[in-house]
């Protein structure tokens, strides 16, 4: 039975790769594209209970919906059997994706410095071992400073990026903007599944749907694409339903957050790209690979924490590289650690980080 679970895996895991290869091939559609992640896989007392019972991966329903559960890589070395569990179990519509912000829970903005290569380097290995490739990070303000050794991790191919604003918005103050940092696409949520809100960025089942149907079905446009963080305040079968309603209204697509991103950068990438036009011609360089120069697609207007759609400016970012293959390349994992990486060793001031 482990065999043949593994032989699904894999087939699944070829087919996200062909699907995010071709995505630059996609025509326009009158779509609104959906993606799911299941928040709090930094906790690693909730992988080891609520997650694994029915209300979540545990859930009957598991697989008829595509989503991503967060889950800390450093389950790779204090847990291995439940990580090795965890993989085993997944359909070809679930994936993994590494709980903020990578090894571990933490802002990486406020790392001294040093730190943040240690902890990039502790992230890539053990996001490798976990075989995963996007990256949950949480912070208050996105900077190129805060994600660039997540960023040049080999693992990382993409990263969700999580806003701690507000308390009624909830991961998703940025209202879905796009950036790109060093070729790596950094895409933040545009609603959350928290409570049983109608309307706002916390909402309901319903008032989710509701929200959706009010942004645009284009997959030419970066409003066409909606990440959604589904908090502990509702289970799978939530989930489940709220794609059921989704699909019922019609014009909405639900997948993995891999392939949204991956859309996204191949559907939009030309439009938010003042550059590209440079690159297009050059030999083995599709425009899909073609990355931005590090803004947001959206103009600034207001304040971070502002109106859906609307972020800060990123302009001080530096130029993309070639987009990297979207799923981790796998390599085997051996202990110990020793010798893999080092942390330096640093002061805090009385004053703290900041």
């Amino acid at each position: 039975a482990h065999n043949t679970k593994a032989a699904q895996q894999a087939e699944a895991e070829a087919e996200v790769e062909v699907e995010v290869e071709e995505a630059h091939a996609m025509e326009e559609k009158a779509v609104h594209t959906v993606a799911f992640i299941m928040s709090d896989g930094d906790n690693l007392q909730i992988l080891q209970n609520d997650f694994i019972t029915e209300r979540f991966f545990n859930s009957p329903q598991r697989g008829s919906l595509p989503v991503s559960w967060s889950y800390a890589p450093c389950m790779a070395v204090l847990m291995p059997n439940a990580l090795e569990w965890a993989m085993g179990q997944l359909t070809a519509n679930d994936t993994l994706s590494a709980g903020p912000s990578g090894v571990g829970y933490a802002f990486p903005q406020l790392f001294p410095e040093g730190a943040d290569v240690a902890y990039g380097q502790a992230t890539d290995l053990l996001m490798r071992a976990s075989e995963q490739s996007l990256v949950n990070v949480i912070g208050v303000v996105p900077s190129r400073q805060s994600l660039t050794q997540l960023v040049r991790a080999e693992a990382v191919t993409s990263i969700v990026w999580f806003e701690f604003g507000p308390s009624s918005m909830g991961y998703s103050a940025l209202h879905g903007n796009f950036d790109m940092q060093e070729g790596v696409p950094v895409v933040a949520p545009r609603l959350n599944l928290w409570g049983e809100g109608a309307t706002g960025d916390e909402v309901g089942v319903e008032g989710l749907v509701n929200e959706l149907s009010a942004m645009p079905k284009n997959t030419s446009l970066s409003a066409g694409y909606s990440i959604v963080v589904v908090t502990p305040s509702h289970n799978y079968s939530d989930v489940v339903r709220a794609g059921e309603l989704l699909m019922a209204e019609g014009g909405f697509e639900v997948v993995v957050p891999e392939v949204l991103i991956a859309r996204l950068v191949a559907n939009t990438q030309a439009k938010i790209d003042p550059y590209a036009h440079r690159h297009m011609g050059r030999p083995g360089r599709r425009p899909s690979q073609v990355l931005s120069t590090g803004r947001w697609d959206v103009p600034v207007a207001v304040h971070a924490h502002g109106r859906r759609g609307e972020g800060p400016s990123a302009g001080a970012l530096r130029p993309g590289r070639l987009q990297r293959r979207p799923l981790a390349v796998r390599r085997p994992f051996e202990l110990p650690l020793r010798g893999r990486f080092s942390v330096p060793r640093f002061t805090v001031s009385p004053g703290g980080f900041l």
